[in-house]
C-alpha cells in the first residue's frame, strides 16, 4: 500500500537529526532533489552528498530534498503498486522536481541510477523524455573521471567539485528563457559543466575512439574540471541518520585530495591540488560534534597526513570529544593519534599497504616501507589495539608470485608481532583486484584476467587459512571485471547497462549483453592502451597534462619513485602538475 511506503519514509526522516532546516516543496522557484543511487544508510554517510544538498538549499530560490534507492522490500512494493518513487522529506514524486541531481561515487551503482529513474517513472533514454521531464544532472567522482557510460541517461554532468558550480547552474535556470535544448547549450558554457548530447564521438574500425568533438562551434572542445577552496565552503554533516553506516557520527572534512602520487589512485589525481582545512575550522567542526553528542568523523584522503593532526587529536581528548577515522598512512601514524583512537574506543587499526614487497610498492609509488608497517602496528598494539585490518591489491602492474608470497610472509610476521601483546590478536586482510582507472598513470595497463586473480586468491587462502585469527576478505574478480569495464567504458557501454538492468544483474547477464551489442569485455579490460590513444575521457581536462601520466607510467616500469607533492618543491601555489 502507498500509505505503508510513505509511513516508512516518514519514519526514516523522523530518525534523522536535522542540522539545517528543511524547506517545503514549492516554497522556492526551483525544486531540486539530490539523489544518491544507494540506500539511505549509505547515502547519509556520504559527506559529498550532504555538502551538495547544503549548497542547493543555501540558494534562496531553491528547495532541495533527498532521494535514495529504496531497500529491496520497498522496491518491490513501489513496483507492485506502480507508485512513483518519492523524496524522503515530503514524499513528493521525483518526477515532479525540476532537477534530479545524482551523486555517483561507485561504478557498481550505475544500475541503481537506472533503477531510480525507472521507479520514478522517468524514461531511461534521455531522448524519450519531453519538456516536462526533470533535468537529470549527475556529479561525483565517477562522473568526473569518465561520464560516458552514463551519458545516454544523463542530461548534464558536473566535472569536478560541485559546491560552487551548482549555484551557477541554478542561476542559469533562473535567468534563461527558451526550450530545453537551448538551456542545455547554455549550461554547457559554464566551466565544469558537460552536456554529453552536445558532443559527437567518432570511432575507428578497431573500436577505439577517433575523436570527440562539440556539435556547435561555440562549445568548448574540452570540459575543465572545477575545484574549490575547502576553507570557503561548509563541508560538515547536515543530517545524521541513526541507522547510517557511520552511526552517531558528525562528519567533518579536514582535507581534500592527496599529494602522495600513488599511481593507481584516481582520487589522488582527480582531486589535485591537495588542500587542507584550517585547524581553527576543524576545531569548530569537532566541537559541533560534541554539541550534538556525536562522535567526530574525520574525513580526508589521508587523515594522518593532516599537518596539525596531533594538535587536533590532543585538543579532542582534552575536551572529551571522541572521534573516528577510516584508513591511515602507516608512515604518518603518531603515538598521539593512536592514543586518541584508544580514547575514542576504536578497537581496529586500519592501514593500506596495497602491496607487501618494497619493490612493488615502489612501482605503484606507495611510499611506505616494511618498517613503517611494523612500527605502526606495534604502536597500535602497545596501546591496546589488537585488531589490525590491512588492504592489499593483487594483479598490480609488475606483480610477480613472490609479491603474493610477500603478503603471506607479512601476515605471518605481523601475527607474531601482535602475539607479543595479546594471546588472541585478529588480523584481517582485505584483498582487492587492481582495476585500472582513468586519469592515473596506470590507465594504460590491462587488467589481469579473472583466472589469474583467482589463482592468486587460492594461493593466499591455502597458505593463511591454517593461521588462527587471520581472516581474508576477497572482492570477487568477476565483479571487479564489471567495475573495470564501467570505469574505462565509452558511450556504447550505456546500451549494455540498459540491457543488464532490464534482465537482471547476474554476471552471465553482463556477458550476454556485451555479446548482443557486439562489444567485448576483453576490449575494455585486457588491452594495453596506446600512449596516443583517444580515451572516452580525453575531452575532460582535469588540469594535468597527459604527458605527466605518461612520465609516471614510464617511471613505474623502471621502478623509480616520485616524491610527494609539497609546497617546498612546487612553490606556494600548486600548479596541479606531476613531476
Amino acid at each position: 500500500m502507498v500509505w505503508h511506503l510513505k509511513k516508512h519514509y516518514k519514519k526514516m526522516w523522523a530518525e534523522t537529526l536535522k542540522l539545517i532546516q528543511p524547506k517545503k516543496f514549492g516554497s522556492g522557484d526551483l525544486n531540486v532533489c539530490i539523489v544518491f543511487p544507494n540506500t539511505y544508510n549509505i547515502a547519509s554517510s556520504n559527506l559529498g552528498f550532504q555538502s551538495i544538498y547544503h549548497q542547493f538549499n543555501r540558494h534562496p530560490g531553491v528547495v532541495c530534498h533527498q532521494g535514495v534507492l529504496p531497500e529491496e522490500k520497498q522496491v518491490k512494493e513501489f513496483e507492485r503498486t506502480k507508485t512513483s518513487l518519492f523524496s524522503i522529506e515530503e514524499q513528493i514524486p521525483l518526477n515532479e522536481y525540476d532537477i534530479l541531481a545524482f551523486s555517483v561515487s561507485f561504478e557498481m551503482d550505475y544500475l541503481n541510477v537506472l533503477k531510480i529513474l525507472d521507479l520514478a517513472h522517468i524514461p531511461l533514454d534521455k531522448n524519450q523524455r519531453d519538456e516536462r521531464s526533470p533535468i537529470i544532472l549527475a556529479g561525483g567522482p565517477c562522473i568526473t573521471f569518465n561520464p560516458e557510460p552514463l551519458s545516454p541517461f544523463v542530461d548534464v554532468c558536473v566535472i569536478g567539485e560541485g559546491e560552487e558550480v551548482v549555484h551557477e547552474i541554478v542561476d542559469c535556470f533562473f535567468y534563461f528563457e527558451g526550450d530545453k535544448t537551448s538551456l542545455l547549450v547554455k549550461l554547457n558554457q559554464i566551466p565544469g559543466v558537460y552536456v554529453p548530447s552536445l558532443y559527437e564521438v567518432q570511432y575507428n574500425t578497431n573500436g577505439t575512439i577517433r575523436c570527440i568533438t562539440p556539435a556547435f562551434n561555440n562549445l568548448p572542445p574540452k570540459i575543465k574540471r572545477r575545484f574549490v577552496d575547502i576553507n570557503t565552503i561548509d563541508s560538515d554533516s547536515k543530517f545524521v541518520y541513526e541507522r547510517a553506516e557511520f552511526k552517531n557520527m558528525y562528519l567533518t572534512e579536514i582535507s581534500r585530495g592527496c599529494g602522495r602520487n600513488c599511481r593507481f589512485c584516481m582520487a589522488g589525481y582527480c582531486f589535485k591540488p591537495p588542500r587542507v582545512k584550517d585547524r581553527a575550522k576543524v576545531l569548530e567542526s569537532i566541537r559541533a560534534a560534541k554539541k550534538y553528542n556525536l562522535k567526530a568523523g574525520l574525513i580526508g584522503a589521508a587523515v594522518s597526513d593532516y599537518p596539525h593532526i596531533d594538535e587536533i587529536v590532543a585538543k579532542m581528548m582534552e575536551e572529551q570529544i571522541a572521534f573516528s577515522v577510516a584508513s591511515l598512512r602507516a608512515d604518518s601514524v603518531t603515538e598521539t593519534l593512536i592514543k586518541g583512537l584508544v580514547f575514542s574506543g576504536q578497537r581496529t587499526f586500519t592501514i593500506a599497504p596495497e602491496a607487501a614487497s618494497g619493490r612493488l610498492r615502489t612501482i605503484i609509488n606507495k611510499g611506505i616501507t616494511d618498517e613503517d608497517v611494523y612500527r605502526s602496528v606495534k604502536l597500535a598494539a602497545k596501546h591496546g589495539i589488537y585488531n589490525v585490518k590491512m588492504y592489499f591489491m593483487i594483479g598490480l602492474p609488475g606483480e610477480k608470485l613472490e609479491d603474493i608470497q610477500a603478503i603471506i610472509e607479512l601476515a605471518k610476521d605481523l601475527k607474531g608481532l601482535l602475539r607479543n601483546y595479546t594471546i588472541n590478536p585478529n588480523l584481517i586482510l582485505s584483498i582487492n583486484p587492481f582495476i585500472p582507472k582513468p586519469f592515473t598513470p596506470f590507465q594504460l595497463y590491462p587488467m589481469e584476467t579473472a583466472g589469474e586473480l583467482n589463482s592468486k586468491m587460492r594461493m593466499l587462502q591455502k597458505e593463511l587459512k591454517s593461521i588462527d585469527g587471520v581472516k581474508i576478505i576477497f572482492e570477487s574478480p568477476k565483479w571487479s571485471m564489471v567495475q573495470g569495464t564501467l570505469a574505462r567504458g565509452d558511450r556504447k557501454v550505456g546500451e549494455v547497462l540498459k540491457r543488464v538492468y532490464r534482465r537482471g544483474r547476474g554476471f552471465g547477464v553482463w556477458k550476454r549483453a556485451f555479446k548482443e551489442t557486439g562489444l567485448s569485455m576483453d576490449f575494455y579490460l585486457y588491452r594495453t592502451r596506446d600512449i596516443d590513444e583517444t580515451f572516452p575521457w580525453s575531452h575532460i581536462d582535469i588540469g594535468i597534462n597527459q604527458q605527466c601520466f605518461v612520465k609516471e607510467w614510464e617511471k613505474s616500469k623502471s621502478g623509480k619513485f616520485t616524491e610527494p607533492c609539497s609546497i617546498q618543491r612546487c612553490g606556494k601555489k600548486c600548479r596541479i602538475c606531476c613531476v
